[in-house]
């Protein structure tokens, strides 16, 4: 069973408090991965969907 996609490239991810910007998402093997502007890879476990931020709510 693989795991629901949290968030598109575009979107952002307040993680360790900050706030990055999602630019890639890799969802091989049903695992998804995804790249934040400052090069770091986070899985789905590392944050939750309360997390994701559209670009309209941050301004």
């Amino acid at each position: 069973m693989s795991d629901p996609i949290k968030a598109q490239p575009g979107d952002f991810i307040s993680i360790d408090q900050r706030i990055l910007r999602v630019v890639f998402v890799n969802d091989r093997d049903g695992q998804p991965q995804y790249e934040l502007e400052n090069g770091q890879c986070i899985g789905n476990r590392d944050f939750s969907f309360e997390d994701v931020l559209l670009e309209s709510e941050l301004f």
